[in-house]
């Protein structure tokens, strides 16, 4: 086994119990929002302090990298548990600690052309470290050297918005900021605590010469890589206009952003910024990001590898990074020594901003990539 579970005192990140047979089936985590999953502890090799351990609203079960001493790698806390007469098992719900930040609300505070990275560093110390009945031990990192674009923003407490609703709406404008949780252990006592990452952009880009620091390749430390083609409507044109939503007698839109495709008709596409855009230039500009995103098709990449092979999440790459793959024209499919999905190879570079894991017989790790915003593979 590569991973194992600890639980943690959501207060203060105090390690409670190993929980060597709880039973998960698989766990994500999201760049900018929090994720669910359910977990079953059989009640016959449960610890004596089972019930503490799975208390929710108080309880951390942490995923901790065996392999790599003990790093953390996810948290989520307990928000239901279901105990009964007929049920050898305690079920269990439990949500990342992004979660949180949907339970906790703002009060009244402004923001006068301040940058949207400390905007929220400053809303995360205000209302998540702190509160009527205490917060939880956040540490808050800002990555990069600057705070963003300067924003204004006017909070009230009487109109009921979550901590989470006011970074998912700053998270959504264009050249929003980007934040996520991580997790880090800490000796004397000892205790696992989560880290709240904040930048205009969380993770490392590939480098111009060097490329990306980690590459997952078949054969080799991808189980397998897949390349979905989508050309449906939405995902692939090359005729491609954008239209505004202002109302009236002249709608404003995009010209015509054609791209010369030699084996296909013409296929348009017309869509719909989800800003207001009125102005002619920028709505060219949405054209042209769509015609080469969608140009050839939308490619979508998928990654899935066994995780003692793969390159060790939390230690190699980290949500935000750009990852490369890299598939062998040589290798040979193991249900055909003659034919590959691949007879050139295939290679590329993926920003990771997403993970899951899921717990069969032998572990495996998938990066969720974000979606491509050129025509390359």
């Amino acid at each position: 086994m590569s991973y194992a579970w600890v639980a943690t005192a959501m207060t203060n990140g105090q390690i409670l119990e190993d929980l060597p047979d709880l039973a998960v089936e698989d766990i994500a985590v999201g760049l900018c929002e929090y994720q669910s999953a359910t977990a079953d502890l059989p009640i016959a090799s449960a610890p004596d302090e089972w019930e503490r351990a799975t208390l929710p609203g108080a309880t951390v079960l942490n995923l901790i990298d065996s392999d790599n001493d003990d790093t953390p790698v996810y948290g989520a806390f307990i928000t239901h548990r279901n105990k009964s007469t007929d049920d050898d098992k305690i079920p269990l719900s439990m949500v990342t600690l992004e979660g949180y930040f949907n339970r906790r609300f703002v009060r009244d505070v402004s923001y006068t052309q301040v940058g949207q990275n400390q905007i929220v560093a400053d809303l995360v110390q205000r209302y998540i470290t702190q509160g009527s009945n205490g917060g939880i031990p956040l540490r808050i990192v800002k990555v990069g050297t600057d705070d963003g674009p300067l924003r204004d923003r006017d909070y009230e407490e009487a109109l009921g918005k979550s901590v989470y609703s006011c970074l998912t709406e700053l998270s959504d404008l264009p050249d929003g900021p980007e934040w996520t949780i991580g997790w880090e252990r800490q000796h004397n006592p000892e205790r696992i605590t989560p880290v709240l990452y904040i930048g205009t952009r969380v993770g490392t880009a590939a480098d111009p010469v060097l490329g990306t620091a980690t590459t997952f390749e078949v054969p080799g430390s991808a189980g397998s890589v897949s390349l979905d083609e989508d050309y449906t409507e939405g995902h692939g044109a090359n005729d491609v206009t954008a239209t505004s939503t202002a109302v009236g007698s002249d709608q404003p839109q995009s010209d015509h952003i054609v791209t010369v495709d030699p084996l296909r008709p013409t296929f348009e596409d017309r869509f719909t910024p989800t800003t207001d855009v009125t102005d002619n230039a920028t709505l060219n500009d949405h054209a042209r990001a769509r015609a080469q995103r969608i140009f050839g098709s939308t490619k979508t990449v998928a990654i899935e590898a066994i995780a003692e092979d793969a390159p060790r999440l939390g230690i190699d790459w980290f949500i935000g990074d750009d990852i490369g793959y890299y598939v062998s024209p040589d290798y040979e499919n193991p249900d055909s020594n003659e034919r590959t999905a691949f007879p050139r190879g295939a290679d590329g570079i993926r920003r990771v901003i997403g993970w899951q894991i899921k717990f069969d017989d032998v572990e495996k790790i998938i990066p969720v990539f974000e979606e491509p915003t050129d025509g390359d593979t």
